[in-house]
């Protein structure tokens, strides 16, 4: 997913859409969206065309509109569950520390009624890294907004903002993938402060 697959975000830069007969083009797609966000092959594609939205399914849990495509963790439990351990060697401490995480304190959770999929547009508090918004899917695991009020969770800091409709999702919260289908927020214990850096 992406790392650590959390969120629905609106991806730029995939552009087009594919036309419903053009079954090499829909099966070049999926491979390449699979490669790019880490996917277990032969996972469904739904690609939604965006002037003819009709549901194509190659095999999916992605679901593309042009010229901004959304993409929806539809089935994360299948998509992580049967994900293998990436072999040894296949990230340096390189590609690590090109993602920027940080500490931010959670300081409003709003409904966000706009979104394809259930999910609250999150306020964080990254201390003087500012204040920044994140769509995050999280109502089916914490039904009750306000829990998430006051807690300390783990952000990527430094992707590109992604529009999710018509709200800026600045960063991406982090959270493990169950096979239940929760998505339970990663944490870190007293003494950290928004804004320090996870190493």
């Amino acid at each position: 997913m992406p790392l650590l697959g959390l969120v629905c975000h609106f991806a730029h830069g995939f552009g087009g859409s594919l036309a419903l007969g053009d079954q090499d083009g829909l099966r070049k797609r999926t491979t390449d969206l699979e490669k790019s966000w880490d996917l277990p092959p032969s996972r469904c594609l739904s690609l939604i065309d965006a002037h003819a939205p009709r549901r194509v399914d190659v095999g999916g849990i992605i679901q593309m509109s042009a010229p901004n495509a959304e993409i929806c963790m539809t089935d994360a439990s299948a998509s992580h569950s049967t994900k293998p351990f990436a072999e040894p060697g296949t990230a340096t401490i390189d590609d690590f520390n090109r993602i920027d995480m940080r500490v931010a304190k959670v300081v409003a959770v709003d409904p966000f009624p706009a979104a394809r999929k259930p999910a609250y547009r999150l306020t964080l508090d990254f201390g003087p890294g500012g204040i920044k918004g994140s769509s995050a899917q999280l109502p089916p695991t914490y039904p009750d907004p306000e829990s998430l009020v006051g807690r300390l969770v783990i952000a990527v800091v430094n992707f590109a903002p992604r529009n999710i409709a018509g709200f800026q999702s600045e960063v991406l919260v982090l959270g493990a993938l169950p096979a239940d289908g929760r998505i339970p927020l990663l944490s870190v214990d007293q003494g950290a402060s928004p804004g320090d850096p996870i190493g």
